[in-house]
């Protein structure tokens, strides 16, 4: 629901903005980085929902017709390969974000703490 309220969210502030600037002139100086915080936020947040529900899309179609101990050997690879990519990937990003909090950095428009957007 959460997901849903800020699609919508970024949604209706890029028609107020694209209203904004054609009718009026002017523009909301920090919807565009508003928006791109929100949809990447949407699919990092929405793929932990899908898998979580385990509702991703998956390419099984061979692996189903596998006998029953392949199936298993196959999860058990992609669980660990899966674990170790999450663990590179979170020390790193955990490295970056907490420079940028030590330093106080802020987004150049909207000014939000750049610790909260999380690695490039």
């Amino acid at each position: 629901m959460v997901l849903a309220f800020a699609l919508l969210f970024a949604i209706v502030l890029n028609f107020v903005n694209v209203v904004d600037r054609y009718l009026l002139g002017a523009s909301i100086l920090w919807a565009d980085e508003i928006e791109i915080y929100l949809v990447v936020w949407i699919t990092f947040l929405g793929a932990v929902v899908v898998s979580w529900r385990r509702a991703h899309l998956r390419m099984d179609v061979l692996l189903v017709s596998m006998p029953p101990w392949v199936q298993t050997s196959v999860r058990a690879a992609e669980l660990t390969l899966l674990t170790a990519l999450c663990a590179f990937v979170a020390y790193h990003s955990l490295d970056y974000t907490s420079r940028m909090l030590r330093i106080g950095r802020a987004s150049d428009t909207a000014g939000l703490p750049l610790w909260l957007k999380g690695a490039p």
